[in-house]
């Protein structure tokens, strides 16, 4: 559940931060262009800079609690794992009970290092690549076909 909470959380993050960008960039955008010459001379700047700064104490708090509950859950993993390690080292009699510490602490660093090592990169490059590369020309792809449509329609 909290590995689920974080994950929704970390969703709601992301999302948060976007529409913190797009909506910033366009008020700028609008805010420029209502000072010339009375266009947009009804612009009501209150709104949207309520609903940046809301979008912003989302995302601050998204971030926060997503860490809370990801480190929760991560703590969680690490005890079961540390458990089931100190199980079967004992279990097999591998050890003695002055190295316990010693032997648990290695295995659990050991199973860490298998994390950050092979699966964090490479979900990281993973996100990089869709990042970089799929999402962007999807995304160009449709705004310059919609564009494209309402210029000629």
């Amino acid at each position: 559940m909290k590995q689920f909470s974080a994950t929704l959380l970390a969703i709601v993050h992301l999302l948060s931060a976007l529409m913190l960008l797009g909506l910033s960039a366009w008020f700028i955008a609008a805010c420029a262009i209502s000072g010339h010459a009375g266009v947009l001379a009804g612009f009501n700047y209150v709104i949207p800079a309520t609903l940046i700064r809301f979008l912003a104490v989302i995302r601050l708090a998204s971030g926060y609690f997503e860490k809370y509950f990801g480190h929760l859950a991560l703590l969680q993993q690490l005890k079961w794992i540390r458990r089931n390690l100190l199980t079967k080292a004992f279990a097999h009699h591998q050890i003695k009970q002055s190295n316990a510490a010693i032997t648990l602490q290695q295995e659990s660093e050991q199973a860490a290092a298998r994390w950050s090592a092979i699966y964090s990169p490479l979900l990281a490059s993973l996100g990089t690549g869709l990042d970089q590369g799929v999402l962007p020309a999807a995304v160009t792809r449709r705004w310059c076909t919609a564009a494209t449509t309402a210029l000629f329609v």
